[in-house]
């Protein structure tokens, strides 16, 4: 469901709208570290999209994919049906086909090395846990279950409130 006014991480819902319209350069200033610029062409609505890592110190830090539209009706219009192809258990479905395929390489990782321990999975599973949408940006974030990719999502934009206020 959505929800959240947005006055605080713990009040962000999984779909916040936010009336500041961000860029990269909005997360790159509190640390988010970029690891590649995708291109864009084929995501629908999408003006661009980032992979990257950010932590509250650098110990503990987590991969993240920023999808940015000309705004938050964009993103809400454009972003969940794609998301919700890369993220937590529907993933596996979409892994050899999905819709946007830019970057999907990228959204795997080796069951082992990751936040899954000792599991029975073998073999790839999805990086993300779940997204989120604040605003004009839609985030995957790194987590072994939808609750672990919320709560880092939810980590990330409270870092980006706190930068831009």
């Amino acid at each position: 469901g959505s929800g959240g006014d947005g006055d605080g991480g713990s009040e962000i819902g999984k779909i916040t709208a936010s009336e500041v319209i961000y860029t990269i350069d909005d997360f790159t200033d509190f640390g988010f570290k970029t690891q590649k610029d995708y291109d864009v062409t084929d995501l629908p609505g999408g003006v661009a999209a980032w992979v990257g890592f950010w932590g509250p110190d650098a110990s503990n830090r987590k991969d993240y994919e920023l999808r940015f539209y000309a705004s938050h009706g964009d993103a809400v219009e454009y972003g969940p049906a794609l998301a919700e192809e890369v993220t937590g258990e529907n993933a596996l479905s979409f892994r050899k086909n999905p819709t946007w395929e830019e970057g999907a390489k990228d959204r795997w990782q080796n069951a082992f090395t990751g936040d899954l321990q000792a599991s029975s999975v073998s073999g790839p599973s999805p990086k993300y846990g779940d997204y989120i949408i604040f605003g004009n940006v839609l985030m995957l974030c790194e987590g072994a279950d939808s609750g672990q990719g919320l709560e880092r999502c939810r980590a990330l934009v409270g870092e980006l409130t706190a930068e831009v206020e």
